[in-house]
């Protein structure tokens, strides 16, 4: 029993430590640090169970032409999102803040550049499905993004200008 704890806990140690250096990089050639949503630290096995990665194309699918509503851990309230077929994104924060820019899938990430007054890099980040809800997360970045719904269409009528 201490043998299998010991090995979980090295386990653990190995994956977090190899997501804090290779984390979600902000520039055109980043890694994807996906893995730390996988096994964080107080996290049990029942967590990792049927948890499923999306890639590029299966998040593409998840959301063009779609609006997304969700929270983030850290932050109370709603955000609302609109991933425009053509590759434009409106984004509407908690605060009730609308930021527009732009969205593309890159490799297993899922990746936006918001325009000024955001900062104008890449941020990328990673889908997961477990039990039919969908969460994201970004490493070095806000965390976990739970998303309640997705919608066909801008429901919201966003404004992409």
């Amino acid at each position: 029993m201490c043998l299998r704890s010991l090995a979980l806990f090295a386990a653990t140690a190995l994956v977090l430590t190899a997501c804090a250096e290779s984390g979600s990089q902000d520039d055109e050639n980043g890694s994807n640090g996906r893995v730390g949503i996988l096994l964080p630290q107080a996290a049990g096995p029942q967590y990792r169970d049927n948890v499923r990665s999306l890639d590029g194309p299966q998040s593409v699918a998840l959301v063009a032409g779609n609006t997304v509503e969700g929270s983030y851990t850290n932050t109370p309230g709603t955000f609302t999102d609109y991933f425009a077929p053509d590759g434009r994104l409106v984004s509407v924060e908690p605060d009730g803040k609308a930021y527009r820019g732009t969205w593309k899938a890159r490799y297993t990430e899922f990746c936006v550049r918001y325009d000024p007054p955001r900062p104008p890099h890449l941020l990328c980040f990673s889908f997961f499905e477990k039990d039919g809800r969908y969460s994201s997360f970004r490493p070095g970045g806000a965390g976990f993004f739970d998303i309640s719904t997705i919608t066909p269409g801008n429901v919201k009528n966003l404004p992409l200008e």
